[in-house]
């Protein structure tokens, strides 16, 4: 059985609230099921995603702190496979080049282990691809912290 597409089942039409499925081909991207919304390019979401999730992940503060665990690691002689980034472009470069689908669905999940899903819209006037991330309207806290990007 093949690996799941990155965000498959972690992403929802901002339309009518149905999880957006992948379609591998001709033209990989999302779509939604009931057609409400406009099929987005895997390539653009994956990479506007990856942006968001990487950049709440590996903040200034963050960044600092793993790359003086990494000195230290350097020091003893220990090797990883991915070094850690030194900024977010770094971490960009690596999600893009060197993280395969399965570390890359792993980070996304991560982020939304805080229960917060993500909606994703793009507009029918042709204009730039726009996500939020939104607790589940089921989810008690939602009307109290709705927290978008």
């Amino acid at each position: 059985m093949p690996e799941p597409a990155v965000l498959e089942g972690m992403v929802w039409c901002a339309g009518c609230g149905e999880p957006l499925h992948h379609v591998p081909a001709p033209f990989p991207g999302y779509r939604c099921p009931a057609g409400c919304r406009p099929p987005v390019p895997a390539d653009d979401l994956e990479g506007q995603v990856a942006r968001a999730v990487l950049a709440r992940m590996w903040t200034p503060g963050t960044l600092a702190r793993m790359a003086e665990a990494q000195r230290l690691l350097d020091g003893l002689g220990y090797r990883s496979r991915n070094r850690v980034p030194v900024s977010l472009e770094d971490a960009v470069h690596q999600w893009e080049h060197a993280y395969d689908r399965a570390l890359r669905r792993a980070l996304v999940q991560e982020v939304l282990a805080f229960a917060l899903r993500l909606v994703v819209a793009r507009p029918d006037s042709g204009e730039d691809l726009c996500f939020a991330w939104r607790r589940p309207s089921g989810d008690p806290a939602a009307r109290a912290s709705e927290a978008e990007w």
